[in-house]
């Protein structure tokens, strides 16, 4: 599996992956040693579907870490992660109450399965864990929340010192979680009896249905009930009908160019869809020339964008007139910034020149005057000033 394809490829198999904790279980038909193998999906397995793709179902992925010993180590390592966030108080504020009950029903499941006797060095760390979660459950002002603490906080410690005389008890009342928490903390085989008996009613009314399409028409179970089957169907039938004439259809793919200009600079920061990143490039020097009332406050953040938007080779020059265009409307904004940029480290020779282009022609059109007239005028008024009568002059 390419490692791009990995996740969404794992998010598919959990979502119709039978659970089950023999061994080895389905999943390790399917995955076989992968996590051991590679990196990437032990990171997924032992960390994101722990943290933050939590599953409903735990024992899916539990059972697949106990299908044999070289997969049992990643089985503690998974274990640690859940604890460190279940004790975690400040995460423990900020999870949903699905995320949590998914969470504990990790750790409860993990600490059936798990062997901690095996692991020594790991005891005296998962010891620590479980006090400091247990004692952040306590101190949570949800009553579901200690409840929940309370639950796993047994299961653990009961788990971690079974030769202990003193137990870790606490008084609760029994609720629907509780009993889905506890179902999780029954022997292996216990729970394994659970999942075969669980499986196998579906698979009985599966059969059912099936026989029953049988029975009743056979072109049913392809077609769907109701459907009537022609008996001169031919699929080579539609080849005698004419298309449809679409050459004068609108072009449903046509962007719309943006409007207003912080339409357009969202529009520029929108990779995932070329057509709208072109449809601003092309329009956002003309809706600068409008200069809308937000151009002052938007041209240093859209003097960025432009800078540093990756576009097509045949509006590359779009940008850079966008860009002058904008530092000659916004010098006291733009200047300053492109100035800094350009002794930045992080630019090549092409860009420091572009920058450069982009000054030099925003100056030349600040210096230009704005008509032939105005010019005449200066002219006229420093010329009595500077000539003087040549007789004057000879005079002297």
């Amino acid at each position: 599996i390419p490692q791009q394809c990995l996740e969404p490829t794992l998010d598919g198999v959990f979502k119709y992956i039978t659970p089950s904790l023999s061994s080895p279980c389905p999943l390790y038909g399917l995955l076989g040693n992968l996590p051991v193998e590679n990196s990437h999906a032990k990171f997924l397995l032992t960390c994101k579907y722990v943290i933050t793709k939590t599953l409903s179902e735990p024992r899916i992925l539990v059972g697949y870490l106990t299908s044999n010993e070289s997969l049992r180590t990643l089985l503690i390592d998974l274990l640690l992660v859940a604890l460190r966030l279940w004790a975690d108080g400040s995460a423990l504020r900020h999870m949903t109450e699905l995320q949590h009950r998914r969470l504990s029903g990790m750790v409860a499941i993990a600490t059936t399965c798990v062997d901690i006797q095996q692991s020594p060095k790991k005891q005296q760390e998962l010891e620590r864990l479980v006090m400091q979660g247990v004692q952040s459950h306590l101190e949570n002002s949800s009553e579901r929340v200690r409840v929940i603490g309370m639950v796993v906080g047994e299961h653990l410690m009961k788990s971690l010192q079974p030769q202990s005389a003193e137990k870790l008890s606490f008084t609760y009342d029994t609720s629907e979680e509780v009993c889905w928490l506890k179902s999780l903390m029954k022997p292996i085989e216990e729970q394994e009896k659970e999942l075969l008996e669980a499986v196998e009613p579906v698979r009985d009314e599966e059969t059912e249905d099936i026989q029953k399409v049988d029975n009743h028409d056979p072109s049913s179970l392809h077609y769907g009930t109701g459907f009537v089957q022609s008996s001169t169907c031919n699929d080579d039938s539609d080849d005698d009908l004419q298309p449809y004439d679409m050459s004068n259809d609108p072009d449903s793919n046509q962007t719309t160019p943006p409007r207003y200009l912080r339409t357009c600079l969202k529009d520029l920061l929108s990779k995932d869809n070329p057509s709208k990143l072109d449809s601003a490039v092309r329009n956002v020097r003309s809706l600068i020339m409008k200069k809308p009332p937000d151009l002052v406050e938007v041209s240093p953040e859209l003097a960025k964008v432009l800078l540093h938007v990756d576009v097509m080779d045949d509006v590359t020059n779009l940008r850079l007139e966008a860009l002058i265009e904008l530092t000659v409307q916004c010098p006291v904004q733009v200047a300053p910034y492109l100035c800094d940029q350009f002794y930045s480290p992080h630019y090549n020779h092409r860009q420091r020149i572009d920058i450069l282009q982009i000054l030099s022609e925003a100056a030349l059109s600040l210096s230009s005057p704005n008509s032939k007239q105005k010019k005449r005028k200066a002219i006229e008024e420093l010329s009595p000033r500077i000539l003087k009568p040549w007789q004057q002059v000879v005079e002297k």
